[in-house]
Parts: C-alpha cells; sequence; structure tokens
C-alpha cells in the first residue's frame, strides 16, 4: 500500500467533523506506524477483501481474523493493518516484483490476464486490491525467507509426536516405547545428572558414566504392561526425545528415563502423512514466529493507535 504523507492528511482530518456534510462520515486517521497513518477507509478496505487475503495467504487463512471474517472488531482489523505496515516498511516491494509474482500465478494456474480479473470480478473484488495484496505478500515472502524461514525446523520426532498425539491417542493398546534410563541412589545425584544432559551432553554416555546400572541403558522396545508403573505413569505425556524429571522408583531409587521412539504398526500411515504434517507443523512455527518477529518490530516503531497514548521505544 502507498505510503501517506503525514503532514498532507492531518489537516482535513482536524478540520472537518466525521459527521459533516449531512451526515456523511469523512475519512480518519484510526492508527500511526511511524511516517505512515492508517485510515478509517483502509479498515473497510481491508475488511472488505478479507476473502481475498486468505485465498492469497495461507498463514493468514489460519488465523482467528480470518475465521472471524467480517465480523471481526475494528480494532483487530486496524492490528492487522499495523502489522501489514510494519512488514511494508521493513520490506518494500516494487511494482515490477508484484506483476513478476502475478505473472508467476497466472503461469502456475494456467490462466492469462483476461482470465483473472473476471475471476476477481465474478468475487466481487478489483484487480487493484489483488494488486497491492499480491504486493503485501512478497514483502512477507521476503520476510519469511530472511529472518523467519532459517528459525524454523521441523524433525521426525515432531512429525511423530503430532501423529501418535492426534491420530492414534485413542488406541494405545498397541504401542511400543523404546526407552533409555538411568537409575541413581539419591535424587541428588538424579538431578546432577539431568542437568547434565540438559547442558548439552548425550544422555546414554551420562548414563554409562553416572548411573548406578553404568552401560545398562537402552530398555528397547516396551508395551505398557511391561512398564513398570512410575515409567507407565509419565512416558504416556512424554515426547519423543523428551528426558522427564527425577521419578522415584523406590526407597533409595530414583530414575531418570529418555523416550527414544515410539512404533505402532502404523509406520505406512504415518509415512503417508509424514508430508501433510510437517506442512501443518512449519505453517503453525511461521505465525509463531510472525508474531515474534511484530512484538520485537513494535519495539524499535513509533506506532499511536487512535484513543490510546502514544509511545515510543528507542532503538
Amino acid at each position: 500500500m502507498k505510503l501517506r504523507n503525514l503532514a498532507v492528511l492531518v489537516w482535513p482530518v482536524l478540520a472537518w467533523s466525521p459527521t459533516s456534510f449531512a451526515g456523511m462520515v469523512l475519512d480518519r486517521v484510526e492508527a500511526t506506524v511511524n511516517s505512515e497513518l492508517v485510515l478509517l477507509s483502509d479498515v473497510v478496505d481491508a475488511r472488505r477483501t478479507l476473502e481475498l487475503r486468505k485465498q492469497l495467504d495461507p498463514l493468514f487463512s489460519g488465523t482467528s481474523l480470518a475465521t472471524k471474517g467480517k465480523s471481526a472488531q475494528d480494532d483487530e482489523m486496524v492490528s492487522l493493518l499495523v502489522g501489514e505496515r510494519l512488514i511494508a516498511q521493513k520490506f518494500p516491494t516494487k511494482d515490477d516484483e508484484v506483476e513478476s509474482e502475478i505473472q508467476s500465478i497466472q503461469a502456475a494456474n494456467h490462466i492469462d490476464r483476461s482470465m483473472l480479473k473476471q475471476a476477481l470480478t465474478g468475487q466481487g473484488f478489483q484487480f487493484s486490491d489483488y494488486f497491492e495484496l499480491t504486493r503485501l505478500l512478497v514483502s512477507k515472502k521476503s520476510l519469511i525467507r530472511e529472518e523467519i524461514q532459517p528459525k524454523v525446523f521441523i524433525s521426525d520426532s515432531d512429525i511423530k509426536n503430532y501423529f501418535y498425539n492426534h491420530h492414534q491417542e485413542s488406541n494405545r493398546a498397541g504401542f511400543e516405547y523404546r526407552v533409555q534410563m538411568m537409575t541413581f541412589a539419591s535424587k541428588a545425584d538424579s538431578e546432577h545428572a539431568r542437568e547434565f544432559v540438559q547442558a548439552g551432553n548425550d544422555f546414554e554416555e551420562t548414563a554409562k558414566k553416572m548411573s548406578e546400572q553404568g552401560s545398562d541403558v537402552d530398555l528397547g522396545y516396551l508395551t505398557e504392561k511391561e512398564m513398570a508403573p512410575v515409567i507407565k505413569g509419565v512416558i504416556r505425556k512424554m515426547k519423543v526425545g523428551e528426558m522427564s524429571n527425577p521419578l522415584q522408583a523406590g526407597p533409595q531409587t530414583f530414575i531418570v528415563v529418555k523416550l527414544l521412539d515410539i512404533r505402532s504398526g502404523k509406520e505406512n500411515e504415518l509415512k503417508r502423512l509424514k508430508n501433510d504434517i510437517q506442512i501443518k507443523l512449519a505453517s503453525e512455527e511461521y505465525s509463531k514466529q510472525l508474531e515474534v518477529w511484530f512484538a520485537q518490530s513494535k519495539q524499535n516503531a513509533y506506532i499511536h493507535i487512535a484513543g490510546e497514548p502514544s509511545f515510543l521505544t528507542s532503538k
């Protein structure tokens, strides 16, 4: 969206009442983001094009605002636009970059410009709406590529945890858990060993050096029926790769366990769903990282929401 000159727009906002001209509502400032204004007309346009935003931006389509749609409150819409201004200011996009992106979209969908415009008109949108939202999309892609993507990594353990906790939760009878265990004569020793692993040391090597059992660390795959009650009570709540807190297994026996793997005979289904799960988890993590980016960016920007105190955080 085009930057607006603050000095040009302030005087008509101050000079005229919102109810001037026989009840006609004039534009007004809803927020200021650095040198750029968010106007009431921007809020109206954003609400009108929410559905188009959902179609263009997979990350936006999963938000609560996208779910609410046109019923969203004005303050939610203003917050959306403030975030979009921050992205556009940090990653400005030229018209030729937008045009290149649109041509790529047309090629991928095997349509020409006239067909695209016809489709937009059929949904009640203008090509100018599409062009400006694509501009934002290109800016957002730059943000994700340069600052978000390097922080997002979905491991095989993450995928497996999601699969067993969401697709297999109701049928755990056939589950087998591969468990490693360290045993100690005191809680203090078990806590010390656990802290040693948390500091970056290997669980198995730590167990060989510190555990009462020495090298007898890997218990192999166990069903819940084969587990001691103290292990069974925590293992179902653990994620693959996770280590437990010290557990008291006897009067002078404390253990720390680590869940290495889960299997259930559903590995073919896991393989089939792996890509879908990875995309879902990555999308969720991108959204989380975007929120972190917004929070950090707001700390280094001048932002004023109408009706709220102004604030400015120095860099």
